[in-house]
C-alpha cells in the first residue's frame, strides 16, 4: 500500500468482532450457498445498535424459504441499510441475490448498498492484504458497470465511484494511475489529484489526457458541451490530436508547495478514515489555471463533432450509421472504422464505373440506410454532403445545379478529386457555364432528340471551361441526356447573370440549333421562347442564323480568345465536317413562322405574360419567384389546409392551370425557399403546416 490508514470511529462505539468470509470461501446460510465477501456475526443487542448502516449477516435471524416467482423490485425489499432490521421475507430476497450472480437488474437499490457497505468496511478498516484490496476494487467496479446505467441508481454510481477513486490512490503507485474524466463529486478524484501532483512534483510535463482529466474533473471548470459528452471517445481523441499540434512537448506546470491531504468518509456512516499525506506530493490549486489555448482546443474539438453528435443523439446505434461516420473529422475516421462506409464506397464505385444513372431514392437509401416516405430537399442535400465527404459527387444538387432531382428521377455519381468538408457557393462563372449547358440541352431536345453533333458541341464547350468545375459540368451533361431540360429550369437563374452573358448564352443556343445543318420548326419555336425569357429580341434570331450561312459554313459565334470577353469560350467548329445552312430554308422557316403566328400566338403571349409577371414579382400581390397567376392560385390555396382531389382540380381549372403542372411549380418553388414540399399528394392534397403558416403570415402582412 502507498497510503497508511489512521482509523477513527465517528460514533465512539466498539466495532463488533465480526467474521469476514473471504472471496473463494462458501458458507451456508438459511439453505443458501453464499460465496464469500460478506461479514457474518451475531447482534444480541441490535435494537440499541447505533450504526446507521450494518451489512453483517446474523445467521440466527429468521429467513423465509426461497420465493418463487420473485416479486417486482418495488415490492421485494423495504428500504433499510441494516440487515438485522429487515423482515424475514426481505432477508430471503437479499440472501437469494448474494447466492446468485449478484447482477440481477431487478434488485432493490438497498441490496447493493448493504453489500457495498461490507466491502467498504473491509477495505478501509481491516487492512486486508494487497491482493484482497485489488479483489475488492474489482468487485466494486463490477457493481458499477452492472448497475450504474440504470435510471434509479444514480446515487449508487456516485458512491461506488468515490470509493474507487480513493481506493485506486491507495493501492496504485502514482505512475500506475490512469486518467479519468467522470464528474461525480464537487472535488477532483483523489487518484487524479495524486497522479497529476506527482507529475508536477517530478517535473514531468502533462500530456493531453492528463490535462483533459484535470479539466473535466475540476469543480470550477465549465462542463463539457453536449457534443463532447455524447461523443466523448471521439472528442478525447480529437482533443489529443489538436493538443499535440499546439503543445508537442506537453504542458510543464510550476512546482506546487502545499502538501496533499485527504480523508475518506464512509457512506455507511460507520467510520471516517484519515489518509496519511504524501510528503513528496503537493496539493493541486483550487483553480484550473493552465494555458488559454486549452479552452480554445476544447471549443474547436467540440465544434468539429457537432454534426456527428447530432446523429448519435438521433439514433440509438448512431455510431454504426454511415451518416455519423461521414461527419467524423477525417483524422478520426481511421481510429473509428465503420464497415458500412466501405460497402457504400464499393457500391458508388460500381455505379461510377458503369456510367449508369441511379434513382435518387436508391442513393438516399444507400447513404441513410432507410428510404424516406417523402423525399425533401433536405434529404437530397444531406445525401450529397455525405457523399462529398467520401470524394463522391452527385448531380443534380439543388444548391449548385439548375434544379434538384424529383422523386423517381435518376442522378449521376462521379468522382471528386478530394473529400469536400465544406460546400462552397458556386461562382457566377460556373452558373453561366451551367446555363449554357442546360439551355444547349433544351434547344437540342426541342425536336425530342439530341443528336451526336449537338452532344459533341456541348462536350467541346465543357472542354473550354475552367478545369475546376469541368467534372461537375460533364456529370450535368450526362444527367441532361437522361432528363431533358425545360424552360422553367432557367427563369430564376437567368436573372443572376449579366446582359453580356445572356447574349453569349443566346449565341450558343443558336450554334446548337445550327450544328447539324438543319433547323427544325420546333427549334425555332424553342429559340423564340428562350429569347423572350432572356429579354433578347426574338427577331435577332434570324439575322444571327443568316450570319451562320453567309459563307456556306458556320461562323464562330463566340471566339475562344478570352482576352476581350470574360465569359466562357465556345470552341471553333470542326472544319473537317462543315455545317452548311440553306438560306432559302431559313427564309422559308421565317415565312412559315409568320403564317402560323396565330397558332403560336397564344403560346408566345403566355410566355410574354409570364415574363411580365415575373418582372413584377416584387409587388405585394405576388410571391417572389411565382408569376401573377400562380401567386393568385397560391393565395387561394392557402385558404384551406386540406383539399380533396376534385376541389383541387376545380381550383386549378379556375386559374387555367394544369393540375400536375401547378403541383410541380408550387412544390419546386417551395423547395427553393423552404427545403420542403408545400403540397403533400396522397388520396387528397394536404398543405405543409409549417410552410403554409409562414405564407399566410406573409399574405396578412401584404
Amino acid at each position: 500500500m502507498y497510503l497508511d490508514l489512521d482509523v477513527w470511529s465517528g460514533f465512539n462505539i466498539e466495532i463488533p468482532d465480526d467474521i469476514w468470509i473471504p472471496q473463494g470461501h462458501t458458507i451456508n446460510i438459511a439453505g443458501r450457498e453464499i460465496a464469500g465477501m460478506i461479514y457474518l456475526g451475531s447482534r444480541e443487542n441490535f435494537r440499541t445498535y447505533e450504526w446507521w448502516a450494518d451489512s453483517t449477516i446474523d445467521p440466527y435471524l429468521r429467513v423465509e424459504k426461497r420465493l418463487h416467482p420473485l416479486q417486482p423490485p418495488h415490492q421485494r425489499l423495504s428500504y433499510s441499510t441494516r440487515y438485522f432490521e429487515l423482515g424475514a421475507r426481505d432477508r430471503a430476497n437479499y440472501l437469494d441475490w448474494l447466492a446468485g450472480d449478484r447482477a440481477g437488474l431487478d434488485c432493490h437499490e438497498c441490496v447493493i448498498r448493504l453489500y457495498f457497505y461490507g466491502l467498504e468496511r473491509r477495505f478501509f478498516l481491516d487492512s486486508p492484504p494487497l491482493d484482497e484490496q485489488h479483489a475488492i476494487i474489482k468487485e466494486v467496479e463490477r457493481l458499477r458497470e452492472t448497475y450504474a446505467h440504470l435510471d434509479n441508481f444514480h446515487e449508487i454510481k456516485r458512491i461506488l465511484c468515490r470509493f474507487l477513486y480513493t481506493a485506486h490512490a491507495i493501492v496504485q503507485p502514482p505512475e500506475g494511475i490512469k486518467p479519468r474524466f467522470e464528474v461525480v463529486d464537487r472535488e477532483i478524484p483523489l487518484d487524479v489529484r495524486v497522479a497529476i501532483a506527482h507529475r508536477i512534483a517530478t517535473k514531468q510535463s502533462l500530456s493531453a489526457d492528463w490535462v483533459l482529466s484535470w479539466y473535466t474533473t475540476h469543480p470550477d471548470t465549465p462542463p463539457l458541451r453536449t457534443a463532447a459528452r455524447r461523443a466523448f471517445p471521439e472528442f478525447r481523441a480529437l482533443f489529443g490530436q489538436l493538443f499535440e499540434k499546439t503543445f508537442p512537448n506537453g504542458i510543464l506546470v510550476p512546482h506546487l508547495y502545499s502538501v496533499l491531504e485527504a480523508s475518506y468518509i464512509s457512506k455507511s456512516r460507520a467510520f471516517n478514515v484519515l489518509l496519511t499525506p504524501y510528503e513528496e506530493i503537493p496539493n493541486l490549486p483550487l483553480e484550473f489555471d493552465l494555458h488559454e489555448e486549452v479552452d480554445e482546443i476544447i471549443h474547436e474539438a467540440t465544434e468539429a463533432l457537432g454534426k456527428y453528435s447530432r446523429v448519435l443523439g438521433k439514433y440509438t446505434e448512431g455510431r454504426k450509421r454511415i451518416e455519423a461516420h461521414a461527419f467524423l473529422p477525417q483524422s478520426l475516421q481511421p481510429l473509428f472504422p465503420n464497415t458500412a462506409i466501405k460497402v457504400l464506397e464499393d457500391w458508388a464505385e460500381t455505379v461510377i464505373n458503369s456510367e449508369d444513372l441511379v434513382p435518387i431514392e436508391q442513393v438516399i437509401e444507400n447513404v441513410h440506410e432507410v428510404r424516406p416516405e417523402k423525399i425533401a430537399k433536405g434529404h437530397i442535400t444531406k445525401t450529397a454532403d455525405i457523399l462529398a465527404l467520401r470524394s463522391i459527387g452527385m448531380v443534380p444538387d439543388p444548391r449548385f445545379d439548375l434544379r434538384g432531382p424529383k422523386t423517381g428521377e435518376p442522378v449521376v455519381l462521379f468522382r471528386l478529386p478530394q473529400p469536400v468538408t465544406e460546400q462552397e457557393e458556386s461562382s457566377i462563372e460556373y452558373l453561366e457555364a451551367l446555363l449554357c449547358l442546360g439551355i444547349g440541352g433544351f434547344i437540342a431536345n426541342a425536336d425530342e432528340r439530341m443528336n451526336e453533333d449537338e452532344k459533341a458541341l456541348l462536350e467541346a464547350y465543357i472542354d473550354s471551361t475552367p478545369a475546376a468545375g469541368r467534372d461537375r459540368l460533364l456529370a450535368n451533361l450526362q444527367w441532361i441526356l437522361a432528363v431533358p431540360p425545360s424552360l422553367t429550369w432557367f427563369r430564376n437563374h437567368l436573372k443572376r447573370v449579366s446582359k453580356d452573358a445572356l447574349h453569349r448564352i443566346g449565341k450558343l443556343a443558336l450554334r446548337i440549333a445550327a450544328v447539324d445543318g438543319r433547323i427544325e420548326t420546333a427549334e425555332i419555336k424553342a429559340l423564340e421562347k428562350l429569347y423572350h425569357a432572356m429579354g433578347l429580341p426574338p427577331e435577332s434570331i434570324y439575322s444571327e442564323l443568316h450570319a451562320l450561312s453567309t459563307s456556306g459554313g458556320p461562323k464562330t459565334i463566340l471566339s475562344p480568345d478570352r482576352t476581350q470577353d470574360p465569359g466562357f469560350a465556345i470552341p471553333s467548329p470542326d472544319h473537317n465536317e462543315p455545317v452548311i445552312l440553306d438560306e432559302r430554308q431559313i427564309a422559308s422557316l421565317k415565312t412559315e413562322t409568320a403564317q402560323v403566328s396565330a397558332l403560336l400566338g397564344d403560346i408566345f403571349e403566355e410566355e410574354v405574360t409570364k415574363d411580365a409577371t415575373t418582372d413584377s414579382n416584387d409587388s405585394a400581390d405576388t410571391f417572389d419567384g411565382l408569376d401573377a397567376r400562380h401567386s393568385a392560385f397560391l393565395r387561394e390555396l392557402l385558404t384551406r389546409q386540406h383539399w380533396s382531389r376534385s376541389e383541387y382540380a376545380a381550383l386549378a381549372e379556375r386559374f387555367q392551370l394544369m393540375q400536375e403542372g401547378a403541383l410541380e411549380t408550387m412544390n419546386e418553388w417551395a423547395y427553393d425557399r423552404f427545403e420542403d414540399v408545400l403540397i403533400d399528394e396522397g388520396s387528397d392534397y394536404e398543405l405543409n403546416l409549417e410552410i403554409s403558416n409562414q405564407l399566410r403570415q406573409f399574405c396578412m402582412a401584404n
